[in-house]
């Protein structure tokens, strides 16, 4: 089982976001360039989008105008394309802002 980790705060989701996702979602992980070039440990095959939304507690502020739950709306809408073209589950998860602490 594979994940495959899609953080943002989801205010809209675009037509580039889904065009990338579509190329990924329909390549091997082989042929994929990783953050450090090396390339994955692992060879099954990505079962599961995993959405983090980001800031899921702060709404109606300058940098974050949309509530939570009319973003995970959304994505709920957005990840159902991936469903149907490509056999994969999804999980949505809101992610609460907090300040520093230092």
């Amino acid at each position: 089982m594979a994940y495959l980790f899609f953080p943002g705060r989801h205010l809209a989701n675009t037509a580039f976001q889904d065009t990338y996702l579509r190329a990924v979602l329909g390549a091997p992980l082989g042929s994929l360039q990783f953050v450090d070039n090396a390339p994955p440990t692992f060879t099954e095959p990505l079962t599961t989008l995993v959405f983090a939304i980001t800031s899921a507690n702060q709404q109606h502020a300058r940098y974050n105008p949309v509530p939570y739950h009319i973003r995970a709306i959304g994505v709920d809408r957005f990840g159902g394309e991936y469903r149907q073209a490509f056999g994969l589950s999804y999980r949505i998860f809101g992610i609460p802002h907090y300040p520093p602490n230092a």
